[in-house]
């Protein structure tokens, strides 16, 4: 049975090492980086040390992926301590194993609050209201969602289209679209039409056409800065634009329709209002 016990606690301790490898290295490296950003030498000595934090965050950047190691992690922790307490009983917190094994299943469970929640890539000022479209639901979805900002994973491209009235905004989901090792644009494949309905915050399928669309363009400068604050400090951008770059105003100007990104990460389509 020795044997068996150990399999499971050393199965328990790898499966949880991403979670470790999250709670213990990431937090602590990005506030030390904040202290001198543009510090070379810090940078240079703390690259070793952000090495298991990004492998950590590829690990678990894939909703499946993050899943199974989990589920994984949790099940091995619970049979290495059950295999722990048949074999030692009282005695069980007397042995290191239980403690790593306890360590394991906390990190599986405690993690996804630690990712929570979720922010967009771009901020508005206050009273400006927005609309996150793609708001991720649930603590898991959540937790991936946000990962996939530090480990630079673009699921998806939103393609915004345009107003269906003054409070349904059309657009498509792009699957698999991206840049390819030549540098090229994939346009992906695109999924089915879809609006967002203001008022309910939520979408569903939309049978119209693309033609009744309404879709006037405006600048920037003219409809969206004004309403937002810059959200990553020292970028020189407000925000960074979706690869769909522009900005839709509803029908009736109360709301701003407008596809941001987290610098190589994952998009966001957002509803901001107009004040």
């Amino acid at each position: 049975m020795k044997p068996m016990r150990t399999t499971l606690v050393m199965a328990a301790i790898l499966l949880a090492l991403p979670f470790w490898g999250m709670l213990l290295l990431n937090w602590p490296l990005r506030w030390i980086s904040q202290l001198q950003p543009d510090s070379t030498a810090l940078n240079t000595l703390l690259a070793p040390l952000s090495l298991p934090g990004f492998l950590s965050l590829m690990a678990l950047a894939h909703p499946t992926r993050y899943v199974a190691l989990s589920a994984m992690a949790i099940i091995a922790a619970l049979a290495a301590l059950a295999a722990l307490v048949a074999a030692h009983g009282a005695q069980l917190w007397r042995r290191p194993a239980a403690y790593l094994c306890l360590a394991a299943l906390l990190a599986a469970l405690v993690f996804p609050w630690t990712r929570a929640p979720y922010q967009p890539a771009i901020a508005t000022r206050p009273g400006v209201e927005l609309r996150l479209v793609n708001r991720p639901t649930g603590l898991i979805a959540t937790a991936v969602r946000s990962l996939q900002t530090g480990a630079e994973v673009r699921p998806e491209v939103y393609e915004p289209l345009g107003w269906a009235d003054d409070q349904r905004f059309v657009y498509r989901l792009r699957q698999g679209a991206g840049y390819d090792r030549r540098g090229q644009w994939q346009e992906g494949e695109a999924g089915p039409l879809l609006a967002y309905d203001v008022s309910a915050d939520a979408s569903q399928a939309w049978p119209g056409a693309l033609e009744d669309l309404v879709a006037r363009p405006c600048p920037v400068s003219a409809c969206l800065t004004p309403l937002i604050e810059p959200f990553y400090a020292g970028s020189g951008q407000a925000y960074f634009p979706g690869h769909y770059p522009q900005v839709l105003p509803s029908p009736d100007d109360r709301w701003r329709a407008v596809v941001a990104r987290h610098v190589y990460g994952p998009e966001d389509l957002v509803i901001i209002g107009n004040q």
